[in-house]
C-alpha cells in the first residue's frame, strides 16, 4: 500500500523519462430500474389523511459513494454525504463531485486555492483508494481514506410515478387526490382531486386503478387495492 494521501501525479504530461498517468471520467453509468406497486394487490391497507393509498412507478437503484467524515485527498477535501455515480472504466469508478451540497445528505468537494478545479471523485477497482480527478484529467489519491460504496434506491429525473392520496371524508363523500411525478417533481397539469360518494358504492376507480373501501373517516381509511393504474 502506498503512503497515505499520496500524490499520484501533478499533471498529464511526460518529462524526460518520467511518465505520468491520467484519468478521464466516464459518463456511462446506468442505474438498475425496477417497477414497484405499493401496497400489494389484494392486501388490506390503511392510510391517514395526506398518506399515499397507492403508488406505482419505476424506482432506480444506484451504487453511490458514501463518506461519513471529511477525507483529505492532497489539495482537496471530500465532505460527508452521498455522491452519485457517473461511470466507470477498467481502473476506476467515477462519481459526480459537486463543489456545494446540491440537496440534503449530499456530499461535496472543496479545494485549495492553488488546486486545479475538481471534475470527479474516483475509487479504484480494489476499493482501496479515494481519488480526485481534475478538469485537466490529473488524479491524486488517498489510500488511507474511509469510504464505502452502497446501493441506494431513488428516482431518476425521468422516472414516472403515479399516486393516489387520501384527503379525508365529509359525510358520505371521500376525497382522493391523484398526482403524477417525474423524478421528485410533480406535474401540476396532471394532478386532480376527486370526490366519491360511498352511499352509492364502496368501489372507487381512477385511471384504471380500482380500490375497495372497507372503512373511512376524516382521519384514516382502510381499503384494498383490486387493480393498478393502466400501463
Amino acid at each position: 500500500m502506498n503512503a497515505p494521501n499520496s500524490l499520484r501525479f501533478a499533471g498529464c504530461i511526460a518529462l524526460v523519462t518520467i511518465l505520468v498517468a491520467c484519468a478521464t471520467p466516464k459518463d456511462n453509468y446506468q442505474p438498475t430500474e425496477e417497477r414497484f406497486s405499493i401496497p400489494a394487490i389484494g392486501a388490506e391497507s390503511e392510510a391517514f389523511v395526506g398518506d399515499e393509498m397507492l403508488s406505482v412507478g419505476v424506482k432506480s437503484d444506484y451504487d453511490v459513494l458514501v463518506i461519513d467524515s471529511t477525507q483529505e485527498i492532497s489539495l482537496y477535501e471530500a465532505h460527508p454525504g452521498v455522491f452519485l455515480p457517473r461511470g466507470s472504466d477498467q481502473e476506476y469508478t467515477y462519481f459526480f463531485a459537486p463543489t456545494t451540497a446540491l440537496r440534503q445528505g449530499a456530499g461535496y468537494v472543496s479545494e485549495a486555492w492553488i488546486a486545479d478545479p475538481v471534475d470527479a471523485l474516483a475509487v479504484n477497482r480494489g476499493r482501496t483508494e479515494l481519488c480526485a480527478v481534475t478538469v485537466f484529467t490529473a488524479i491524486v489519491c488517498n489510500d488511507d481514506a474511509y469510504f464505502s460504496i452502497e446501493k441506494r434506491s431513488g428516482f431518476s429525473e425521468d422516472a414516472f410515478q403515479q399516486t393516489l392520496i387520501y384527503s379525508g371524508r365529509i359525510e358520505d363523500r371521500v376525497r382522493i387526490s391523484y398526482r403524477e411525478f417525474y423524478g421528485d417533481t410533480a406535474r401540476p397539469a396532471f394532478s386532480n382531486d376527486v370526490d366519491y360518494d360511498l352511499s352509492e358504492s364502496n368501489l372507487i376507480s381512477y385511471k384504471g386503478a380500482r380500490i375497495e373501501i372497507l372503512s373511512a373517516d376524516n382521519s384514516s381509511i382502510r381499503y384494498r387495492v383490486l387493480s393498478n393504474f393502466r400501463s
